[in-house]
């Protein structure tokens, strides 16, 4: 073999804990907005929904960090996460069950459980907001990228094909 090809293959592997390691930001937390509906039509007089995670109650972990409530702010009848989500660590983070919960008319409204899937970055939720029923629920998401691990077999196979020679 030749004495490149097993540098290529050292420096590969030498690299490829770090494709595993958990070192820097969180992924980018999902866009949730939520359309609250009453008779067909937006309502404006809720200021503020909060999504309140489940998940850790079935998948406790002694080192898990618990979940906590994540507060939404509402504008005309459409409420969104601003961005804000669960830490990387929290076992809310990643396919996350709870339930919405609201004030309307003097009175607080829980919705029924809804779930996400870890791999959208955007969610539409649409609730009747004198029940609290889910009225629709999709997700969409955008480009996943690369895994960088996803290269080696053909970082190694090129490296055997160039061996060869």
């Amino acid at each position: 073999m030749k004495p490149i090809i097993r540098v290529i293959m050292i420096m590969v592997l030498l690299v490829l804990p770090l494709c595993y390691a958990d070192v820097g930001p969180s992924p980018t937390a999902p866009k949730v907005v939520v359309h609250l509906v009453k008779d067909g039509q937006p309502v404006s007089t809720v200021t503020e929904i909060t999504y309140h995670c489940m998940g850790t109650n079935e998948t406790y972990q002694e080192n898990a960090i618990d979940p906590y409530p994540v507060n939404f702010s509402c504008n005309n009848g459409v409420c969104t996460n601003d961005q804000q989500w669960y830490y990387k660590f929290n076992t809310c983070f990643s396919f996350p069950e709870g339930h919405f919960s609201y004030e309307i008319d003097g009175k607080t409204v829980r919705t029924g459980d809804v779930a996400f899937a870890a791999s959208y970055d955007k969610y539409d939720i649409t609730i009747d907001a004198g029940t609290g029923t889910i009225l629709a629920q999709s997700g969409s998401s955008g480009s996943g990228g690369c895994l960088p691990a996803a290269i080696l077999p053909a970082l190694l196979g090129a490296a055997l094909f160039l061996s060869r020679k």
